[in-house]
This record gives C-alpha cells, sequence and structure tokens, in this order.
C-alpha cells in the first residue's frame, strides 16, 4: 500500500530536480532574462494590485459623495421654486 503524502513529495521533489535542471543548463544571459523577466512579472502584478485598491477607494468616495448629497437635495434646499 502507498503512502499518499509520501508520493506528494516524491512529486514535488521531482519537479524541483526537473527545474533546477534546467536552471543549471542554462546560460549566464539566459538566467539573467529569466530573472529580468520573473522582476517585470511580479511588478505587474504588484501594480495591478494597487490599482484595484485605488478604484475601490474611488468608488467609495464616490458613494459617500453621493449619499451626502441626496439629503440636501431631498429636502429642497438650493432648488429654486
Amino acid at each position: 500500500m502507498s503512502n499518499p503524502v509520501a508520493e506528494k513529495h516524491n512529486l514535488v521533489l521531482q519537479w524541483l530536480t526537473i527545474f533546477l535542471g534546467t536552471l543549471y543548463g542554462l546560460t549566464y544571459e539566459q538566467k539573467i532574462s529569466l530573472g529580468l523577466l520573473v522582476i517585470g512579472l511580479i511588478t505587474m502584478l504588484v501594480n495591478w494590485y494597487y490599482k484595484q485598491k485605488h478604484f475601490e477607494l474611488e468608488k467609495k468616495k464616490l458613494r459617500f459623495a453621493i449619499e451626502s448629497s441626496k439629503p440636501a437635495q431631498e429636502s429642497g434646499c438650493g432648488t429654486p421654486e
């Protein structure tokens, strides 16, 4: 009977070995290019995350502005008769 936990660890070790073996076979310039690609991807993800946070804050500001102006409009303040 096989142990599923051991098989999972074995699979992780297999993929890690393949990854490290591939990195070992790359030239210096290829490793630099791969590193820059990873840095660019991380930068893109961080920018996307903070842009989403910015949009959420803008939505909250807009909702607050709309909600705070509603009572003045409903009471008739500022509307000429």
